[in-house]
């Protein structure tokens, strides 16, 4: 009986064992799995790591695009077109923070002697009147490209601030545009100046300051508002010193003889070196060999004394007292332009003008294109100018 009793109870104990053991295989081989599958899933991502490694394109960082926005005015104290001003402090805010632009200025018509101080302070300029105004007067002041952002330098264009010392705002104009007298381009930065028109009016920009004052833009144009009814005297000056006098000879200076009364557009004004030299005709080179020209005939020309000149490159290269028709022979094929003097005193030349006896240049007209002579042709032209 004790025996099987023992039997039963080593059986009981082996079998237990056994179902233990069992057991631990289990666990084992589950974790045998978890191990191989962590270590399958860090291989997975060490080669998805390096794959993306491998296809990735490393570029630099590029700080976006470039800024070209200038800075926008936002708000103005007092409000611009105030009237009854009677302050000395005008305080301009933007957008962002701001510096001024030293090579340009502000310029205030009617025209006051130093009479503006100015600084920037983050996104505001402030500007401070150091002169007493005139009763009842209507001021501009410019600041075109006298404002830019402090990163990339983009200047404010047409920033303008009008006030009056009185109860109104004048609103009259003169427009117009600049040219050189013998080129006809357009000339730009050029100060275009009113002063009251009195009877001896020629000295002026010699000796006094402009009254009012501005500058021809890109273009060649230029413009005076707020202006009041009242009778006025235009000048124009390449002004090299930055003086606003005519004070250099080689200066050149533009005006209008007559009287102007607003409202007026589309003045032209030619501007003239009172110390030009004249032009200097350019031999026609030409291979002896070559005996193939172009010939030229020009109808309807103006009926007054006229100088003809063809150009190459801006050179004069042939030159004539006209007859009319004009005929032009024995000329190399190529472009050229042509322009046609009045010469009004007949001396065969072309005449600049003189500030101080008031005598305007001699005007100068241009075909209206571009002229192209080929060998063995007549060219037939009907004149148009470029006016």
């Amino acid at each position: 009986m004790l025996s099987k009793n023992f039997n039963k109870s080593a059986r009981f104990r082996v079998s237990k064992v056994n179902n233990t053991f069992n057991k631990i295989q289990i666990i084992v081989k589950k974790n045998i799995k978890l191990i191989c599958i962590f270590t399958n899933m860090k291989h997975f991502i060490n080669c998805l790591i390096l794959f993306c490694c491998g296809c990735a394109n490393i570029t630099p960082l590029t700080g976006g695009d470039k800024d070209t926005k200038a800075p926008t005015l936002i708000h103005v104290s007092p409000p611009n077109q105030s009237v009854q001003f009677d302050g000395n402090e005008i305080i301009m805010e933007f957008d962002e923070t701001i510096i001024i632009n030293s090579s340009q200025e502000i310029i205030l018509s009617p025209y006051i002697d130093n009479s503006i101080e100015s600084k920037a302070n983050k996104n505001k300029l402030i500007l401070k009147i150091d002169a007493p105004l005139e009763e009842n007067t209507t001021y501009l002041l410019e600041l075109n490209n006298y404002v830019k952002d402090i990163t990339e330098g983009n200047e404010v264009q047409d920033l303008n601030y009008t006030f009056s010392s009185g109860s109104q705002i004048d609103t009259l104009y003169i427009r117009g545009s600049i040219n050189d007298a013998i080129s006809s381009q357009i000339v730009k930065n050029v100060i275009v100046c009113l002063y009251p028109f009195e009877n001896k009016t020629d000295s002026l920009l010699y000796k006094v300051r402009p009254y009012y004052l501005t500058k021809s833009n890109e273009e060649g144009k230029f413009s005076f508002s707020n202006l009041p009814n009242k009778a006025f005297k235009l000048f124009a000056l390449e002004d090299l010193d930055n003086n606003f006098l005519f004070s250099l000879p080689q200066e050149r200076v533009g005006f209008v003889s007559d009287a102007l009364k607003p409202n007026l557009e589309n003045m032209n004004v030619m501007l003239f070196d009172e110390t030009h030299q004249h032009d200097s005709i350019m031999p026609l080179q030409s291979d002896s060999s070559n005996t193939d020209f172009g010939r030229l005939r020009v109808d309807s020309l103006p009926n007054q004394p006229l100088i003809a000149q063809l150009l190459k490159n801006e050179k004069v290269m042939y030159e004539s007292r006209i007859t009319n028709p004009l005929i032009m022979d024995s000329l190399l094929a190529g472009s050229y332009s042509l322009r046609i003097i009045v010469d009004e005193n007949e001396n065969g030349q072309w005449d600049s003008g003189h500030l101080l006896s008031e005598r305007l240049p001699e005007k100068v007209s241009y075909f209206s294109e571009t002229i192209s002579i080929r060998n063995n042709w007549d060219i037939n032209l009907i004149w148009e100018t470029n006016e």
